[in-house]
């Protein structure tokens, strides 16, 4: 099945939204998200990112606390670690506290967790890391598979041995293998820049 925002006339009103209004925008989101399936929830959490006003954070808030859909958390995640001007860091930091999350959900937000190892201060870059590097051994191979990415795209030599561990692991993941993806990420801590960590799956 495709995209299909339902009630249809509840996904123009979306698109009719003015990414710069403040209250009345608020009350529409709002709305439309308590209303709406999940393809229409996505697009509305997907609107946060872009809405300039700052009460986007708590209106986020409000939906992550209920939010049990990934495509939705995926969205409010990435109002959170890509927003301009706000710290939202202890946010997603406090998300891994939460039991209720998915398999797709812990995926997620290991994935986008990993953003801030690009441009983290050494003390919170060791703190992410250390989060993150938490879900080696994860009973998703989804979620061991992005450990395994996050941790070589980062560089993070601390954690060779997780890494050499997770080579070891020729279970078969929706992105492919994870012994391939930590193979890969040893080639690239190992100085070989040539190397695509997630790339092609090998055989």
């Amino acid at each position: 099945m495709g995209f299909d925002p339902q009630p249809r006339e509840l996904w123009l009103q979306l698109q009719a939204l003015n990414p710069r209004g403040r209250a009345r925008t608020e009350r529409a989101l709002r709305r439309i998200y308590s209303q709406a399936n999940e393809d229409l929830q996505t697009q509305t959490a997907r609107f946060l990112y872009t809405w300039q006003s700052t009460r986007r954070f708590d209106v986020a808030d409000d939906w992550m606390a209920t939010c049990h859909l990934t495509g939705p958390f995926h969205w409010i995640l990435v109002c959170y670690c890509l927003a301009r001007g706000r710290d939202n860091y202890e946010r997603v930091v406090k998300l891994f506290d939460r039991k209720d999350l998915s398999d797709g959900q812990i995926d997620t937000l290991i994935d986008q967790f990993g953003i801030y190892l690009y441009f983290a201060r050494a003390a919170r870059r060791r703190s992410a890391l250390k989060i993150i590097a938490s879900f080696y051994d994860h009973a998703s191979p989804e979620v061991r598979w992005t450990t395994a990415f996050r941790l070589g795209t980062s560089r993070a030599t601390e954690y060779r041995g997780l890494l050499v561990t997770l080579a070891g692991d020729s279970t078969k993941s929706g992105y492919g293998k994870v012994s391939v993806v930590a193979q890969q990420a040893l080639k690239y801590l190992d100085g070989d820049e040539t190397i695509d960590i997630g790339g092609e799956d090998e055989a």
